[in-house]
């Protein structure tokens, strides 16, 4: 379980907008208001349903999110707020999330939400009965929008991610503000796109093992995983594969680089060329969500 962060006098402060813009537009309170302004706020943070927020940037980025938020989205505090809240939702659920919020900012908020969502590792989910407010804060401005809901069902993997999906484990190794990338070989599947490091995982193997004995074969380079950041499964000509990107580090980065991989700041990744199922985690990696 998370450290609560709700003695913080930025996350209190944030509480109180929470729920003042609740009352205001609901006309009831989302919690009980007794005792001081911290307790409140360790009372939203523990509350046994989900509340998340976002501020009023033209890309919005997610600046709270409860305890029962970080476990659904399988997120730290501190990699929930620096997420774009569009991230919560599969692409192809995005337009519609949109559409969400702009009815939202018209009408102050809806009560009747519901649709699909997606953990940080791919899990999949659909919320009910969600209700979604504008944010207002002291001096009559909007600060952004909030959701809460208590009810989630938990959904197959996408397709049901078949028996006969080929699984990979794919290391993306970062320094700073630097990635390792290669370039496929003429006579590999997608020859001439950009790769990161990984492949197949071997009999009796796991996605990150996988990841880490691919890296080590194709760079050189030897790596710890730090935390697993995207799966998912895509249907190629080829066939199916589950894809498993990890966020590594190198033990050592000064050994030699194998083959076409080298080190590129993560603004030159918006220049290349990346299988069509890699396009989440470059486009996360573009925005600095990792």
């Amino acid at each position: 379980m998370t450290d609560s962060p709700a003695s913080r006098p930025d996350w209190i402060a944030h509480t109180q907008l929470l729920l003042d813009s609740y009352r205001r537009y609901l006309g009831i309170e989302l919690i009980s208001r007794d005792g001081s302004a911290e307790e409140q706020a360790e009372r939203l943070f523990q509350a046994p349903f989900v509340v998340v927020s976002h501020g009023t940037q033209s890309d919005p980025v997610l600046n709270y999110g409860n305890q029962t938020a970080i476990t659904l989205w399988e997120m730290d505090v501190e990699t929930l707020t620096q997420t774009p809240s569009r991230y919560t939702a599969e692409p192809m659920h995005r337009d519609e999330r949109a559409r969400l919020l702009e009815r939202t900012t018209q009408n102050g908020y809806v009560d009747d939400y519901s649709g699909i969502r997606v953990s940080s590792s791919g899990k999949r989910f659909q919320i009910d009965q969600a209700t979604v407010w504008n944010l207002i804060n002291q001096d009559g401005h909007y600060a952004g929008q909030a959701a809460t809901f208590s009810h989630w069902t938990p959904l197959p993997a996408k397709d049901d991610v078949a028996k006969n999906a080929t699984r990979i484990g794919i290391a993306i190794v970062l320094d700073e503000e630097q990635v390792l990338v290669g370039i496929r070989h003429a006579d590999q599947v997608l020859a001439g796109m950009h790769e990161f490091p990984g492949g197949k995982c071997d009999d009796g193997e796991s996605p990150e093992q996988c990841a880490i004995r691919e890296c080590f074969e194709e760079t050189g380079l030897a790596v710890t995983i730090d935390k697993l950041l995207y799966q998912t499964t895509h249907d190629y000509p080829h066939g199916r594969v589950e894809l498993h990107f990890f966020a590594c580090r190198a033990t050592d980065k000064t050994s030699p680089l194998l083959g076409t991989f080298q080190w590129f700041p993560r603004s030159a990744l918006a220049e290349m060329t990346f299988p069509e199922a890699n396009k989440p985690v470059v486009e996360r990696l573009l925005d600095q969500a990792f």
